[in-house]
């Protein structure tokens, strides 16, 4: 923590994804990540953002991809505990890889659901989620059911 509104965090993700007509890939990434309010107290209206750089190295190949996120999130009070819960997060890849990753915008992802607490440091965001990909051929949008549990410790 690097305030009361600011933390950094460093990380590993292992993501392995089954496509549809081509091999399934496993991808090792490591990230750091500043995660930051920009504006209200986190009881009313409040917006959050959090900044990812991540270093992606796909299993059998040499190359390291760079990627930056930005994600832009909007909460609200809705009844009770309850939360909206909206944000859109953008992804950029930084260079070009042998493995398929070209440089420029990746992807978007977008967001609506609410934030139900589940206990002090707990809670359930179930929602949509539309995510627009940008392929060699022809673009992707995924719909989204979305269910996330957020800890804090």
């Amino acid at each position: 923590r690097l305030n009361g509104t600011t933390t950094a965090f460093i990380g590993y993700a292992y993501v392995e994804t089954d496509l549809i007509g081509a091999p399934d890939t496993r991808e090792h990434r490591i990230w750091q990540q500043l995660s930051f309010r920009a504006l209200g107290d986190g009881k009313g209206v409040t917006i959050t953002g959090r900044s990812r750089l991540e270093q992606r190295f796909m299993e059998g190949s040499r190359d390291m991809g760079l990627r930056f996120r930005q994600q832009i999130r909007l909460t609200a009070p809705l009844t009770g505990k309850m939360r909206l819960v909206g944000w859109g997060e953008a992804f950029v890849a930084l260079d070009d890889t042998r493995w398929g990753q070209r440089s420029g915008f990746d992807r978007l992802r977008t967001f609506a659901g609410a934030a139900i607490p589940l206990g002090k440091a707990l809670s359930l965001e179930p929602g949509y989620m539309n995510e627009y990909i940008r392929l060699r051929g022809e673009n992707r949008m995924n719909h989204i059911a979305s269910v996330t549990v957020n800890a804090v410790f």
